[in-house]
């Protein structure tokens, strides 16, 4: 990495870096320190010192980071509530929220059949997903037949959804997601944490109302109830999920709301501007921060 960095650098092919996730952060902030280059930014999607099994391992990953921020580069997460997670560790920084292209999505897809209420989440089946949460939610709704659930995607942990009520998909191209998206009637995410789901983005673009754990990540999304709701356990989870599947009227002006908020604060092309600006360091009119 240094000596590609290295060589950009002395060619003036390199303006900025930009690194994702963890490891390459680390990597690269150090890399970028060795040769001699300044503006860098580092980008984590998904702080690593909450995804540890314990205390110890989050402790370890809250050292690393610290570590990987003296080698210099800015923080900018990819959410607000990313953000005040590095700031409880002494790491300041600003936030781009995550994007996706809103103008470009088609209408949500529909089906005839509303016998079946359709509860749907998407992305990899790994511990972070919590698909046991996921699961516990969708086992208390065995016995009626009205209520399916869908995990697209696939994972390490696909034992872990063993309810007979669960139906997963596997690895789906993109628009055999947005059609099993698009069919369903309510979008969930079990999540432990996340950095700001694009998959759950795709959802809100896609007119669905949306059913969170109150993570990480996920608390960006929802407007004062009115393109859904938090929970914090599986019985919160099923109360809503009941409450929604006998009220579905309301979540067709839930799913209009989720396209709006989408469209107004989660457009790729309006979030990418502020990178551009950052690389080229005009920083103070585009950065966003949290007060």
């Amino acid at each position: 990495m240094y000596k590609i960095i290295k060589r950009l650098k002395k060619r003036r092919l390199l303006d900025a870096v930009h690194l994702h996730s963890s490891k390459s952060g680390l990597l690269g902030r150090a890399a970028c320190r060795m040769a001699g280059v300044s503006n860098v930014i580092y980008t984590p999607n998904g702080a690593p010192f909450l995804s540890g099994s314990n205390f110890l391992v989050n402790y370890i990953y809250r050292q690393i980071e610290r570590v990987g921020h003296g080698l210099g580069g800015d923080l900018i997460c990819c959410s607000a509530s990313e953000l005040e997670e590095y700031r409880k560790i002494g790491i300041q920084g600003s936030y781009v929220n995550n994007g996706i292209q809103v103008k470009e999505q088609r209408p949500a897809a529909t089906r005839k059949d509303k016998k079946v209420f359709r509860i749907i989440t998407s992305g990899r089946i790994v511990p972070q997903k919590n698909p046991a949460l996921f699961n516990r939610i969708a086992s208390y709704f065995q016995q009626f037949e009205q209520y399916q659930f869908i995990w697209v995607g696939d994972g390490e942990a696909r034992s872990e959804l063993f309810s007979e009520n669960i139906r997963v998909t596997g690895w789906l191209s993109t628009e055999q997601v947005k059609d099993e998206v698009g069919e369903a009637d309510l979008y969930i995410s079990t999540s432990n944490y996340e950095g700001l789901s694009f998959a759950l983005l795709e959802a809100l673009s896609l007119h669905k109302p949306v059913l969170l754990n109150e993570c990480v990540g996920n608390r960006d999304i929802i407007r004062n109830g009115l393109n859904g709701g938090y929970f914090n356990n599986a019985s919160e989870a099923i109360l809503k999920i009941l409450h929604y599947g006998n009220n579905q009227d309301m979540l067709t002006i839930m799913g209009q709301f989720s396209q709006e908020i989408c469209a107004n604060e989660f457009d790729s092309f309006q979030n990418f501007t502020v990178y551009r600006q950052r690389y080229g360091r005009n920083l103070q009119p585009m950065l966003q921060d949290v007060s």
